[in-house]
């Protein structure tokens, strides 16, 4: 049955996908692992278990799921599949008492996509099933390891074929639209469906006062253990489908609209790329009131709609060359990857 879906997996030999095939049609229903149990049980390097690991989930053979821990007394407290769903304290049966949590009592874990959940909850022996993760798991199988490793992007945007296809051709539309109007709403639509994509975002155009916000995505995701607000990074994002450069007062104009709501991060999206003294007044306004305003134009969303850049690796890249005054190519260099 897996077999059949591997196929269609462009980053495996014939030989290693009959091997994972034959790996995950031994599972039942019950069958829950983690990162570090995979590698060992398939004999392969890590970057490309996640790799692999990520692609049968977006493929629908595999399913993540979140394994809350007692960070006293390592007890199994609780099972998600939204990760948007975690908290920072949570009752403990076993410590008869609230414990507050961080990243690193998060486990992932993966399980076949047979439905796992009864009403959003998990199915009862998913609980006997798990206390074979106890008492010790490795820090590599925890929410903090990946955060900490810098490939989140991969986990929280991680598009279908399907949704390849729809993001193709809601590019293309940018450039077919007839009227002004029609070529703004196509970019709209296209931002709209990326933030969308990333299961910690939540994405739609809405009125702040006077003004009228192409895109305002929110961050659902609150990390436990840190003191990170989930709104700071929440992004407000301005579409310009014109055909020349955006000028300058676009970022001006988006500043003023950041400062108003007590926002910190920006985008203009736009056809055309940002003019040279861009950076350098995205710059100044980082250094003056620490928001960010990047810039992602025609080549930019090609490369994620056509070429399936990471588009969140894409952001990141491009705050981090503003706040870095980088003046070297950070993809070339090896440090992002889009």
């Amino acid at each position: 049955m897996c077999y059949q879906k591997l196929l269609q997996c462009d980053f495996l030999s014939e030989e290693k996908k009959k091997e994972i095939s034959y790996y995950l049609d031994r599972m039942t229903q019950n069958s829950i692992f983690t990162l570090s149990q995979f590698i060992f049980d398939n004999k392969l390097d890590r970057d490309l278990s996640k790799k692999l690991l990520t692609w049968l989930c977006t493929n629908n053979i595999l399913k993540r799921g979140y394994a809350v821990r007692c960070p006293n007394c390592g007890h199994m407290i609780e099972l998600i599949d939204d990760i948007n769903n975690t908290k920072d304290t949570i009752f403990c049966v076993n410590c008869s008492q609230d414990v507050e949590l961080t990243s690193e009592d998060i486990v992932i874990i993966y399980m076949l996509n047979s439905p796992p959940f009864v009403d959003g909850q998990w199915v009862e022996t998913y609980f006997k099933t798990l206390e074979q993760l106890q008492p010790a798991v490795p820090k590599e199988d925890t929410l903090k390891e990946l955060l900490d490793s810098g490939q989140a992007n991969e986990l929280f945007y991680s598009p279908s074929q399907q949704e390849y296809l729809e993001l193709q051709r809601l590019y293309n539309d940018i450039f077919v639209a007839d009227s002004t109007k029609e070529k703004g709403d196509t970019l709209e639509d296209l931002v709209r469906y990326l933030f969308n994509l990333c299961i910690h975002f939540k994405a739609n155009s809405i009125k702040i006062g006077n003004n009228q916000i192409d895109c305002y995505s929110r961050n659902q995701l609150c990390v436990p253990g840190t003191n990170i607000e989930p709104s700071d990074y929440d992004i407000i994002s301005e579409c310009k489908n014109e055909n020349k450069k955006p000028g300058i007062t676009y970022l001006e104009k988006l500043h003023s609209i950041l400062i108003q709501s007590n926002r910190k991060n920006g985008i203009i999206f736009s056809k055309k790329e940002a003019p040279s003294t861009y950076l350098s007044t995205a710059r100044e306004l980082y250094l003056q009131d620490k928001i960010l305003i990047i810039s992602i134009d025609g080549n930019d969303l090609d490369k994620i709609s056509n070429h399936k850049y990471n588009f969140l690796e894409c952001i990141a890249r491009k705050q981090a060359e503003i706040i870095l005054n980088a003046k070297s190519n950070l993809v070339n260099q090896g440090l992002y990857s889009a």
